[in-house]
């Protein structure tokens, strides 16, 4: 059951399910103890495909999992760059130059 609960939680968080078994070692299992993982817990470790995880990629993992701490920090709470680039100005019932008015 906790097993599942984690998976859920790494989930949501953008984690891929190849680093699951590696974090779930790591934090007993725990959601708790996701923020507490370190780089240098999850730098030279393999993950569930047999690859050793380099720096950037222990870097960003460990990016995603203080969201566990920071719920204000997860992708879902805030727009990404792509969204608020996207987004459209909110339409004006004024003019924006008064000499435009005809």
């Amino acid at each position: 059951m906790a097993n599942d609960m984690l998976s859920e939680v790494l989930n949501k968080l953008g984690v891929q399910p190849r680093f699951h078994a590696l974090l779930q070692e790591l934090c007993g299992g725990e959601t708790d103890f996701l923020a507490d993982v370190a780089v240098s817990d999850l730098e030279g470790a393999t993950d569930g495909d047999g690859v050793r995880i380099t720096g950037p990629i222990a870097r960003g993992l460990v990016r995603k999992l203080q969201g566990a701490a920071n719920p204000a920090s997860t992708p879902a709470a805030q727009p990404s760059a792509a969204a608020l680039a996207t987004r459209q100005p909110v339409a004006s019932p004024l003019p924006a130059d008064p000499r435009d008015i005809k």
